[in-house]
């Protein structure tokens, strides 16, 4: 996963660095990190936001939303983000939470930083199976993502789903 992370203040470097030096150790990361300089935020947002699998904010939610906005497209494509307060007590996944891996990601973050992770998504929050998340572990492609949220609403009604396929499911 490669993985972009930008700070602004001092101590946001050092859960930088500390970031960087935990998720790095995965061979299947490739990790990146920087502070933002005067006026660089939006080009390091473009940039980074088309060619990163996750991007991970050190600093205030409105700062990454502001960055991110311009570039959000769907939740099949877009990148995970997460936001980490710049006292490293909080872990917050704000786009792509299921298969862009925002919440899994904050979840391992949190770990690192020993933090509390703020996941915000029904099904998470209520123990209730992802369709999505599912198929991004099996490997799927999902055609049709605006049924996601039709799925996940009659499960978290505790409605049955049926699902047609020609492949066997794990």
């Amino acid at each position: 996963m490669k993985i972009s992370i930008i700070a602004f203040t001092d101590n946001g470097m050092e859960i930088a660095y500390k970031l960087f030096d935990s998720l790095s150790k995965d061979e299947l990361n490739d990790v990146n990190f920087t502070r933002c300089g005067k006026g660089a935020l939006s080009a390091w947002s473009e940039e980074h936001f088309s060619h990163s699998d996750a991007l991970v904010f050190i600093g205030a939610i409105g700062i990454a939303l502001r960055a991110i906005a311009p570039y959000i497209k769907t939740k099949t494509k877009d990148p995970a983000v997460v936001v980490v307060d710049e006292l490293g007590q909080f872990s917050i996944p704000i786009l792509s939470g299921h298969i862009g891996g925002a919440n899994e990601l904050a979840i391992k973050i949190s770990e690192i930083l020993n933090a509390i992770p703020v996941i915000t998504t029904a099904t998470d929050i209520n123990n209730v199976f992802a369709i999505d998340t599912w198929a991004k572990r099996q490997g799927l492609k999902i055609l049709n993502p605006e049924c996601i949220k039709l799925v996940s609403s009659k499960l978290l009604k505790g409605e049955e789903i049926h699902i047609k396929t020609d492949y066997e499911i794990k």
